[in-house]
């Protein structure tokens, strides 16, 4: 939702407005003014930047910051990006103006100049559409709109071609895991029940290797780890029950045999599967619920007005 200063300001300059952001022609250049968690985000568009002129750019933008009142100077490939930190209340329709004027005046000065017609293509004498890229609005004409969505699907497809890495995340969330088998034995000997907390730890440590180790964020990646879970927490029981039968005199023949067929040891063994998976639990509702494990791919949408 927009605030009351960001309403006035889009009336007055009749700009165009969306949902949580407003946008059109002010003074021949393309401004959008957004809400964001605590800020205004106003992006300036503009031809496309040099590399060694973005810094000059940048530097520059940060020697007005404390002057005119914003933060966060950022000036992308054919953006300048600035916020107004909103601590305590919602910035006025002056201050927001303010900061529109002088970053107008700044590209006029740097001779940066809002480019007409299609962004991608510079086509001028074409018809084009609005469209949502990345929080930013671009107008794009029919042609370039197709060029941009086939492209950013090809980088989606791209991704998921690489189908291998699932295997280097499975890797590395199985290594990250494998300590607490012998943190669930000793916690087992000494402190009993306390050791199915290790179920949660060996969850999270599935999930900090699988990251670490470039495991891909698919479709799969929730029940590849929750798979991992449910292996360490079979094998740390085993592991316990094992190591227990065998210090209290047991041969490995008799401790293999006892765990398959002693009926005091299978009821204790089941005991602690059950502890450890109520641990573990906790770790799936936040893998199937909580954990972003898709990635995040760019988008092209059409903008929506109010």
């Amino acid at each position: 939702m927009k605030t009351a200063g960001l309403r006035e300001f889009a009336k007055e300059n009749d700009l165009t407005s969306c949902r949580t952001y407003v946008f059109g022609y002010y003074k021949n250049y393309l401004i959008q003014v957004s809400e964001a968690y605590g800020a205004k985000i106003i992006r300036l568009t503009v031809n496309d930047i040099s590399d060694e002129k973005k810094q000059t750019l940048t530097d520059s933008l940060k020697n007005k910051e404390n002057e005119i009142g914003f933060t966060d100077s950022i000036v992308e490939l054919n953006q300048i990006i600035v916020s107004i930190s909103e601590t305590f209340r919602a910035s006025k329709k002056e201050k927001i103006q303010k900061v529109v004027d002088f970053l107008v005046e700044f590209a006029l000065e740097k001779n940066l100049k809002t480019p007409k017609g299609c962004i991608k293509c510079k086509n001028e004498n074409i018809n084009t559409s609005a469209y949502n890229l990345d929080r930013a609005v671009h107008f794009y004409c029919d042609f370039c709109e197709t060029k941009v969505k086939d492209e950013l699907s090809e980088i989606k497809r791209e991704y998921y071609r690489q189908e291998k890495y699932y295997a280097k995340g499975l890797l590395g969330a199985l290594l990250y895991s494998l300590p607490v088998i012998l943190s669930w034995v000793i916690l087992e000997v000494y402190l009993e029940r306390v050791a199915s907390l290790n179920a949660m730890l060996a969850g999270f440590l599935s999930v900090k290797g699988y990251q670490k180790f470039g495991g891909v964020l698919g479709p799969y990646t929730k029940w590849i780890l929750i798979a991992v879970n449910i292996l360490i927490v079979f094998a740390s029981v085993t592991a316990s029950i094992f190591y227990l039968l065998v210090d209290s005199g047991a041969s490995l023949a008799k401790a293999f045999d006892a765990i398959e067929n002693n009926a005091e040891v299978i009821s204790i063994y089941r005991q602690s599967l059950r502890l450890g998976f109520g641990m573990s639990i906790i770790v799936w509702i936040y893998l199937l619920f909580l954990y972003n494990s898709m990635i995040k791919f760019s988008k092209l949408k059409k903008v929506k007005t109010l």
